[in-house]
């Protein structure tokens, strides 16, 4: 019992001296304008802005207003209407013709299974639109969340270096004038990464923007204990890129079917309805006539014997098939590759925190040398943090995890 005790003792106070900055603390580089964005609100700006993801919303919309336009039958129905027969010169005298009106209706009966066909595809195409959508999302908010973390890590750097600059200029002595122009120095280059970055975060930000996002949060995430089997499961049935290879997979299917479909031979029916008025040739008097009729069209299905688009289409879906196998074979593979990343990043960090701490209960007085070692094993803790931090997201993501880091 006494022995848990200390060690909890022990542990809050190494705690206490791992370095932290407040929320309000913020970059000052003269030049630049931020504006201040949690790692929520900077991906949500960034999926407003994306080019990319407007673009396939409006994929969507097309797909789903073609829904309605495939799903209708193809009757294509039309009227005729004649009537005569006009002659320039009869072909004796007295010749009489009775200039009939006659009216037709005629239409397509589409091959078995087209129409229902052609909607199954519609629908599949709506579904492989949307889920990837959801893909372009995920694509887009990784890049960002990661943009973001790298960012975050150059603010505190910033900021431990300009803690540091605080307390030795209040620190006597030639070798603190000269550790704090040594300092400055570093501080000078960091701005310059900084601007750099600059032009890659605005990219995430509306047209015109000129205030430049700065990240809030901390890099000081609990590590975790993860499963490589648990990922892995997880993975299959939640990466994005998988889904979307599945949803590509069901709509190719639907495509095949309605290609296949195409073959099927149409009816071609129309019916007739003709009218001759009374009339009086050569002195033969003819009554008023009606008669009907109807017909019906069958083409010779010779395009049967020619099946390239069937074989075309086909080959689509298996090639599709290939990938997805291909995909998952690798999903084991890229889990357990960066979970040996994400275990040597962990260590990577206890080992600076160690470091940090037994530097800062080293220290027995305030003086330019215990700052500077105190501020370089700060900025080892920051890319510490950094590492461990962006090899857990990358992991819990290949495993369909797009929970946003707590910052």
């Amino acid at each position: 019992m006494k022995r848990n005790l200390l060690s909890a003792a022990i542990v809050s106070v190494l705690g206490a001296a791992v370095p932290a900055f407040a929320q309000e603390d913020a970059l000052k580089i003269e030049g630049l304008n931020f504006r201040a964005f949690r790692i929520d609100d900077f991906v949500k700006a960034a999926q407003e802005n994306s080019g990319t993801i407007k673009g396939k919303k409006l994929a969507i919309d097309s797909a789903v207003a073609a829904v309605d336009t495939m799903s209708f039958p193809n009757t294509n129905p039309s009227v005729t209407y004649s009537r005569g027969s006009y002659y320039k010169a009869t072909p004796y005298t007295g010749f009489i013709s009775p200039q009939s009106d006659t009216l037709s209706l005629s239409f397509t009966l589409e091959g078995w299974g087209k129409r229902s066909s052609r909607a199954e595809y519609a629908e599949a195409e709506v579904g492989r639109n949307k889920v990837e959508l959801d893909w372009y999302m995920r694509n887009n908010e990784s890049e960002a969340v990661m943009i973001f973390i790298d960012s975050l890590r150059l603010k505190e750097i910033w900021l431990a270096l300009q803690k540091a600059n605080e307390r030795l200029a209040v620190v006597k002595g030639q070798e603190a004038q000269d550790a704090l122009t040594e300092n400055k120095r570093i501080q000078g280059d960091l701005n310059k990464d900084i601007k750099f970055l600059s032009h890659a975060m605005l990219t995430y930000m509306p047209e015109g923007s000129r205030d430049i996002p700065e990240p809030i949060g901390t890099l000081a995430i609990e590590p975790r204990d993860l499963d490589a089997e648990t990922l892995i499961r997880h993975a299959y049935t939640r990466r994005a890129d998988l889904l979307a290879m599945e949803s590509s997979l069901k709509s190719a299917d639907a495509n095949l079917q309605m290609v296949d479909k195409t073959h099927n031979i149409d009816i071609y029916p129309s019916v007739w309805y003709s009218r001759t008025p009374s009339y009086t040739s050569s002195g033969t008097t003819y009554n008023e006539t009606t008669a009907y009729g109807f017909s019906l069209t069958m083409p010779i299905p010779t395009s049967a014997m020619y099946r390239s688009d069937v074989l075309a289409a086909a080959n689509n879906k298996t090639q599709i098939e290939y990938n997805l196998i291909e995909s998952r074979k690798h999903v084991r593979m890229e889990i357990n590759q960066a979970l040996i990343q994400y275990t040597n990043a962990k260590e990577q960090l206890d080992r600076a925190e160690s470091a940090y701490r037994d530097t800062v209960m080293a220290r027995k007085a305030v003086d330019s040398a215990s700052i500077v070692a105190e501020r370089q094993k700060s900025v080892d803790l920051i890319d510490a943090r950094t590492n461990h931090l962006k090899a857990l997201v990358y992991v819990l993501r290949l495993a369909g995890d797009y929970t946003l880091p707590k910052l």
